[in-house]
């Protein structure tokens, strides 16, 4: 049981969020004790949505006090821009170095107690969105089909980079987010040009050099797209809330891990303790007989999350 714990994990251990977001020491810490504190078994080595843009250059950025870094507004303009864009490195680009390093002290912190996931958010379809603005790019997708594809590529290129560097610090699993690939917001056709093939690229960029096996997330309805999301070779797909595991199971077969996908909202931020056991038993009677499954928030949880829900997930999962 592998709760999305992130930013929530700062609060819990009563230090700010942009503290968790830009120490090392502070994120690992805080990630371990969290799931000592509760019983689950991996912790996310993540800060916030925004860390990959920010590696590229991304110049309007924001670090409240007590919430996550985000960026606004758009930046990237023509074809020639993204040629000359320089590719980020791990060493020295933005949060780049300090996640990484993150990584390598969770590993050195916890060994083999927990199961420890490098998070290289954002995947390339959601990092072309943040560095082209989300509305803009849409447009793009339908009347400049050429210079979305050329910021994919770069994207894809990026991404890639912070992913080999998270797996040489150590991680034991890799996972990235391609949110507004999910089909609550484009169809499958998008998904299949422009999304698809792009988390492909980077899976295969891991895998060349790498073991590591890679978990694949995004929000929302992925009914259209959870096919392919298979085919991009990963080795689990992370499941949202909206949707039902029994049809997931259906479609994934043994094929792939699933992960998911109790509402973090409702019965985790403002049920019960039963109310979240209720929600934990019924994904696990989805996959019931399978060992391709595990068992996990839809997304990230509320910082306001109450301690005795989160605990009541692994209650749940040591009763089952």
């Amino acid at each position: 049981m592998i709760p999305i714990v992130g930013q929530a994990a700062a609060g819990f251990c009563g230090v700010s969020i942009r503290q968790h977001a830009h120490d090392a020491r502070t994120l690992a810490r805080c990630q371990i004790e969290c799931a000592r504190r509760f019983g689950y078994d991996g912790v996310y080595i993540a800060a916030d949505t925004w860390v990959n843009a920010e590696a590229v250059g991304f110049p309007h950025m924001e670090h409240p006090p007590d919430a996550p870094a985000c960026g606004h507004g758009t930046w990237l303009e023509s074809v020639e821009q993204i040629d000359a864009l320089e590719l980020p490195d791990p060493r020295r680009s933005g949060r780049w170095p300090l996640m990484v390093e993150a990584v390598r002290q969770t590993v050195g912190m916890a060994g083999d107690e927990l199961l420890i996931i490098g998070n290289f958010d954002q995947s390339p379809f959601d990092l072309a969105c943040q560095l082209r603005e989300i509305n803009r790019f849409m447009v793009d997708l339908v009347e400049n089909r050429g210079f979305a594809h050329r910021l994919l590529d770069y994207c894809a290129v990026a991404v890639s980079r912070y992913a080999l560097a998270m797996a040489e610090a150590g991680a034991h699993v890799l996972n990235t987010g391609d949110s507004v690939a999910s089909g609550s917001l484009v169809g499958p056709q998008i998904y299949a040009e422009f999304a698809f093939p792009y988390e492909k690229k980077v899976f295969e960029t891991i895998r060349a050099r790498f073991d590591t096996p890679i978990t694949l997330h995004i929000c929302g309805d992925t009914s259209t797209c959870i096919s392919r999301m298979i085919e991009t070779g990963a080795t689990a797909i992370e499941i949202d809330h909206v949707m039902d595991l029994r049809r997931v199971r259906q479609v994934c077969g043994e094929r792939v891990t699933a992960i998911g996908n109790v509402n973090p909202l409702d019965p985790l931020l403002s049920g019960t303790p039963d109310a979240v056991k209720a929600a934990c038993r019924a994904c696990l009677e989805a996959f019931a007989g399978s060992n391709r499954f595990i068992l996990a928030t839809g997304c990230a949880i509320s910082p306001l999350t109450p301690p005795a829900n989160l605990a009541a997930m692994a209650d749940a999962v040591r009763k089952a």
